[in-house]
């Protein structure tokens, strides 16, 4: 499911959010600094009040997204903004080169994976959440690794009915994600955040650089994972509006 915002005329921005949070808590107080396009906050599955149904893949959910833009605009958009989790949809839907896209603008996609380990990580993600969900803090190394120390942004985030079996098949769908070869072959401009108190991001930005020559990598200083878009809603809108207005910006200035 999609949730729209703006004139359908306006350019069209894909907005998909990260595991175990929601369209609305992730994206929703963007809303207000994007009045220059037509939004459209994609609800990934297992993360839905709205449409049953678990998370299934990377694969699956890109199924979906590319049946919504097809059949609701043409296979086009202007860009897509991936959040985490859906940094990782962004960066398949762009390689695999179905709908068209201008722009993709990346928050700490995951793409680096834990080879032999997944299985043992997956379920300690999961464990993770089940301690949310009794309103319990997380605890231990991964958190830190994931999140970031004493970082509560994820969990103030989060989606309080996101199942374990979504969170298992998320984990695993992304701890074993390889990045498509054809995502060489898209010359478009690509963008790359992330805090530096974050680990996993920094090595999927080594990978995808040797995929992107072009991407741009910005690196926040002392924050974690989600607390740019979360805390500092204005900061990330603006960095993410002069992104995709650049180009528009270019040609002004080549007819003056």
């Amino acid at each position: 499911m999609a949730f729209t915002y703006g004139d359908r005329n306006m350019k069209k921005i894909l907005l998909i959010h990260g595991m175990g949070t929601s369209a609305k808590v992730c994206y929703g107080p963007l809303i207000p600094y994007l009045s220059d396009y037509f939004v459209i906050m994609w609800e990934v599955d297992g993360h839905s009040d709205t449409e049953k149904g678990d998370f299934v893949s990377v694969s699956d959910a890109c199924d979906r997204i590319e049946k919504y833009v097809f059949e609701n605009f043409d296979g086009s958009l202007y860009a897509v903004s991936g959040f985490s989790l859906g940094g990782t949809l962004a960066v398949e839907l762009l390689a695999r080169g179905n709908i068209r896209i201008e722009k993709v603008f990346l928050d700490a996609p995951f793409i680096a994976g834990f080879g032999i380990f997944s299985d043992f990580v997956a379920k300690g993600f999961v464990k993770q959440i089940e301690r949310l969900k009794s309103g319990k803090q997380p605890v231990g190394l991964l958190r830190d690794m994931a999140m970031g120390k004493d970082n509560n942004a994820p969990i103030e985030m989060f989606y309080d009915n996101v199942s374990n079996e979504t969170i298992m098949n998320v984990c695993l769908s992304l701890f074993s994600y390889e990045v498509p070869e054809k995502l060489k072959e898209r010359n478009i401009p690509v963008m790359m955040i992330y805090g530096s108190f974050e680990t996993f991001p920094k090595k999927s930005a080594v990978i995808l650089k040797g995929y992107i020559p072009q991407l741009r990598v910005v690196v926040i200083p002392g924050l974690g994972h989600g607390q740019f878009i979360y805390y500092h809603t204005q900061e990330y809108a603006k960095m993410l509006c002069d992104f995709l207005a650049e180009d528009d910006k270019e040609k002004e200035n080549t007819s003056i």
